[in-house]
């Protein structure tokens, strides 16, 4: 992703992740973040929905909903695409919580993103860990 083009990668951060802190994170980090509002608007959107615009748009996500890796219609959506998915599994963790723990791995997550998907890849404190779709 990063060694593709000389566009900053893109990220999609899921609604679950809030619209401020993560975004933001990810700008800090010299990368493009989109989030739902900016993309769909004030619209609901189902996850197979997003799923498939990133997976056309080539972006990477953000996301701690780690059960779309486990609900039928959003698992075979991910296994249509070539979607990569970077996951907290914890959902319970805080915003401040959430923003170490990617800026912690963003330099393991760069690296992952130049790898084809489909993946979801659990971002821990130590380290990436590929997660079964």
């Amino acid at each position: 992703m990063s060694g593709r083009t000389s566009e900053p990668p893109r990220f999609y951060v899921d609604v679950g992740l809030g619209g401020i802190v993560i975004p933001n994170l990810v700008r800090r980090m010299g990368c493009i973040a989109l989030t739902k509002a900016e993309v769909f608007g004030r619209r609901r959107v189902e996850d197979t929905e997003w799923i498939e615009w990133a997976d056309a748009e080539g972006v990477a996500v953000l996301t701690k909903d780690d059960a779309i890796r486990r609900r039928p219609l959003e698992r075979a959506a991910l296994g249509r695409s070539n979607l990569r998915v970077f996951c907290l599994t914890n959902a319970n963790l805080t915003k401040a919580e959430q923003e170490a723990r990617f800026e912690s791995r963003w330099q393991a997550i760069l690296r992952r993103c130049d790898q084809p998907g489909p993946y979801v890849c659990g971002v821990y404190v130590d380290r990436l860990q590929d997660l079964r779709i």
